[in-house]
């Protein structure tokens, strides 16, 4: 059985992906099962459609094997869950997960990069963060229930204490934090100066807090910093 924190996250991302009208990729990327109905494949681009997952707990051992890391339990229900192509209202973006490819995406990320900096030292990587490099979860500070805290390792700070920032206190905060965002149709992380009047600016500084109290020991501890970009005095 999925994890509900898991499904909600999912459901939650998807449907607003539809209601933006986001689900479009590159068909050639497209498996023809994923292929969204009515849609051509000798299009360019084309729609999407999320479809049950086909990933076993044995390929899942296996590519743990190959790492020498073990995965949070949350995100072998995730990966277990649905295929899709894209999955990302925030900076925080899922490696594509279709089906026919989804190992060989994660075995790039992987290898990469820099894995003697990344998996090599107990590092992750399952997505993208922004421009600014990977998201991963952080398997050195494993805690009682096998889940670890997320953080992004920055590649323009390699062999600094600026390479890995921490993001969330762990998976299952991640994916509370994120439920939330979908749930909510106002990007709240950014002010845009010339739209944002004082009313719009309130509710966004309204909602940010609440995404913070979600993750008091992540989200809206130690990396509270990095996820306010209203520049405005939260507490006030």
């Amino acid at each position: 059985m999925i994890d509900p924190v898991v499904t909600q996250f999912v459901d939650a991302t998807l449907a607003r992906l539809r209601d933006w009208d986001m689900m479009n990729h590159l068909a050639i990327v497209i498996p023809d099962a994923m292929l969204a109905d009515n849609f051509d494949r000798k299009a360019e681009w084309s729609h999407w459609k999320p479809i049950p997952s086909t990933v076993t707990d044995e390929q899942l051992d296996s590519l743990e094997q190959e790492i020498g890391l073990t995965y949070p339990p949350l995100y072998r229900d995730f990966l277990r869950y649905v295929h899709f192509i894209e999955l990302s209202l925030t900076d925080v973006a899922f490696e594509r997960h279709s089906s026919t490819a989804w190992m060989e995406s994660l075995r790039i990320l992987y290898r990469g990069y820099l894995p003697e900096r990344i998996v090599g030292v107990g590092l992750i990587p399952f997505g993208s963060f922004s421009d600014f490099g990977l998201v991963c979860f952080d398997t050195r500070s494993s805690q009682s229930d096998d889940d670890c805290p997320i953080v992004y390792w920055d590649h323009d700070w390699v062999e600094t204490d600026q390479e890995v920032n921490p993001l969330f206190s762990s998976s299952a905060k991640m994916f509370e934090c994120l439920t939330f965002v979908a749930k909510h149709d106002t990007p709240f992380f950014y002010h845009d100066e010339a739209r944002d009047g004082p009313s719009e600016l309130a509710l966004k500084a309204d909602l940010l807090r609440q995404f913070f109290a979600i993750d008091t020991d992540g989200a809206g501890g130690p990396a509270r910093r990095g996820w306010n970009r209203l520049g405005i005095d939260l507490e006030k």
